[in-house]
């Protein structure tokens, strides 16, 4: 599996479960979701996304993130004379993928994105003493990305520091995918360490913020079964 994604979408108060795959002796990709209202797997017309997974970005760059009722994933398009790049989307009210630029002559290696402050961020973790923050101010607006943060290594007591979200008050809480959460103010100036869990070096983490709701998930069957496919172009 190449991408996943799961989201809310507003427009019809249905949450979606999102699959694009790709497989190593078909360079096609293959993209479908599943509505949780309806129960049912649908695919959607994929004939001209090319983007693959690289496989040199941060941590699990396979699991997408949502803003602006889309998920969004960091990903490569190798079909041009020199590979580009990107940010693609799956837009949950409409059903269909978009691209998303990353800053001019951005390399995207050892780099994943987040949300902070409500902005779509990319993280690029160049080195073992730093890193730096990006935002896009203006959403799909190419020129409106600016570097906002550098943030010390050196100074958070970690390996490598991974921004998870943003406080309310501009803070930035990280993890370092293992066993540790630290935060750094606005300006990147290191101001707390937890350490959460006494696993062994190696053991990787996955955390993730989320919302809670007393609402239940709509669904068309309290028990989910295998439905019926259409394609969505």
């Amino acid at each position: 599996m190449f991408l996943q994604g799961f989201g809310y979408d507003p427009s019809t108060n249905d949450y979606l479960l999102i699959h694009v795959f790709q497989s190593l002796d078909n360079p096609a990709n293959y993209i479908e979701f599943f509505s949780l209202k309806e129960n049912m797997w649908k695919e959607v017309d994929a004939t001209s996304f090319t983007c693959k997974n690289n496989h040199n970005y941060c941590f699990d760059t396979q699991s997408g993130i949502a803003l602006n009722d889309s998920i969004h994933w960091l990903a490569s398009c190798p079909d041009t004379d020199i590979p580009i790049d990107v940010i693609i989307a799956f837009d949950l009210r409409k059903r269909n993928i978009f691209q998303i630029p990353l800053p001019p002559n951005f390399e995207a290696d050892f780099s994943h994105i987040c949300i902070l402050g409500e902005l779509l961020n990319i993280v690029k973790g160049y080195n073992f003493h730093s890193i730096e923050i990006w935002a896009m101010q203006k959403y799909k607006v190419q020129l409106s990305w600016s570097k906002t943060i550098v943030v010390s290594i050196d100074d958070i007591q970690m390996l490598y520091f991974s921004p998870i979200c943003s406080t309310k008050s501009g803070d930035i809480v990280g993890d370092n995918g293992y066993d540790a959460l630290a935060k750094c103010d606005n300006k990147g100036k290191f101001k707390e360490f937890r350490r959460y869990f006494g696993g062994q070096f190696g053991l990787h983490t996955t955390m993730l913020t989320y919302t809670e709701t007393l609402l239940s998930l709509p669904c068309a069957n309290e028990q989910a079964a295998e439905g019926t496919r259409s394609i969505i172009s």
